[in-house]
C-alpha cells in the first residue's frame, strides 16, 4: 500500500446565505452541541457586524471561523 502526501489544495471563501444549513450542521458537529441554528446563521450572514468564512477541501465543507467586528475591535465567535 502506497500513501501519498500530497492531499487537494483547500480553498477558503467567504460564506453566503445559501451556505447558512451546511454551516449550522457543521458547527453542530464540530462542537457536538450548539444554539446556533440555521436562522442564526443567516442572521448572522446578513449583519454588517460578522465575517463567516468556510474552508473547502473538494466541495466539502471541512472547517469555519465567524467573527463579529465594532468600530476598531473584532472578537473571534468560533473557529472549527
Amino acid at each position: 500500500m502506497t500513501f501519498s502526501k500530497e492531499r487537494p489544495a483547500v480553498e477558503i471563501r467567504p460564506a453566503t446565505l445559501e451556505d447558512a444549513a451546511n454551516i449550522a450542521q457543521l458547527h453542530y458537529k464540530i462542537f457536538q452541541q450548539s444554539e446556533w441554528s440555521e436562522g442564526y446563521w443567516q442572521a448572522m450572514l446578513m449583519s454588517d457586524h460578522h465575517l463567516v468564512y468556510l474552508a473547502y477541501r473538494e466541495d466539502a465543507i471541512i472547517g469555519l471561523y465567524a467573527l463579529r467586528f465594532i468600530l476598531d475591535e473584532a472578537e473571534i465567535l468560533t473557529l472549527g
